[in-house]
C-alpha cells in the first residue's frame, strides 16, 4: 500500500492515469477550526495561513468525487476511520481474491 498526501489536482491526475486507487479526502470540521489549527501551529505566516484557507475553500467542493471522506474533528476517531477504510479495501473481492487464485478456482 502507498499513502500519498497530495492536493486535489494531483489526486485527479492519479485517478485519471491509474484509475484503481482509493481516494480519501480528509476534511477539517469547518474552516474556522482549520484556521485556528494553522495559526496555533505557529509554523506559517498570516499570509500563508490565509492562502491555505483560500485553497481549502476551493478544494473542499472537490471532495464529492473521492471514494471516502473523513472529517478530522477528533483525531483518534479519524484515525479509526482511516484504518477501517484500509481494512475494508483489503477485503474487497478484487483485492482479496488475487493471492488466492492459485489455491482456489474462482
Amino acid at each position: 500500500d502507498v499513502l500519498l498526501d497530495i492536493d486535489c489536482q494531483g489526486a485527479a491526475q492519479l485517478k485519471k492515469n491509474l484509475g484503481n486507487g482509493v481516494f480519501i479526502f480528509i476534511l477539517p470540521p469547518n474552516l474556522d477550526e482549520l484556521e485556528k489549527r494553522l495559526v496555533d501551529r505557529k509554523t506559517d505566516s498570516a499570509d500563508v495561513v490565509n492562502k491555505r484557507i483560500e485553497n481549502a475553500r476551493k478544494e473542499i467542493p472537490e471532495a464529492r468525487w473521492y471514494d471516502y471522506i473523513v472529517v478530522n474533528d477528533n483525531f483518534d476517531f479519524a484515525l479509526l476511520e482511516l484504518k477501517a477504510i484500509l481494512m475494508a479495501e483489503t477485503c474487497r473481492t478484487r483485492v482479496a481474491l488475487s493471492p488466492l487464485q492459485d489455491v482456489f478456482e474462482f
